[in-house]
């Protein structure tokens, strides 16, 4: 898990610049997420998963879901980033 949190953290880092673009973020999952995750629906969500990514990414892992789409919109449209577990990676969509 502390290796996922890790990798999920520094992903969001990495990647605040094309994040930083994005005003609002909606979550698909199969199965429940936590309450910081599903608090990225409101207003502030991209700030919130700068502030709080470790936090964020442990919601995400603990939720047993095998994968999770947050759905990203802006000025400049969508984007969908996939977050998935097994062999854990994010992906742009």
């Amino acid at each position: 898990m502390n290796a996922f949190i890790d990798i999920f953290e520094k992903f969001v880092q990495d990647n605040k610049n094309i994040l930083d673009d994005y005003q609002s973020i909606s979550v698909e999952a199969k199965k429940p997420i936590g309450p910081l995750v599903a608090r990225l629906v409101e207003v502030g969500g991209v700030n919130r998963l700068f502030s709080s990514a470790r936090e964020i990414g442990k919601e995400l892992y603990c939720s047993n879901n095998n994968k999770v789409k947050l759905l990203l919109s802006g000025k400049n449209g969508q984007i969908t980033l996939f977050v998935v577990f097994d062999n854990p990676h994010f992906s742009f969509s």
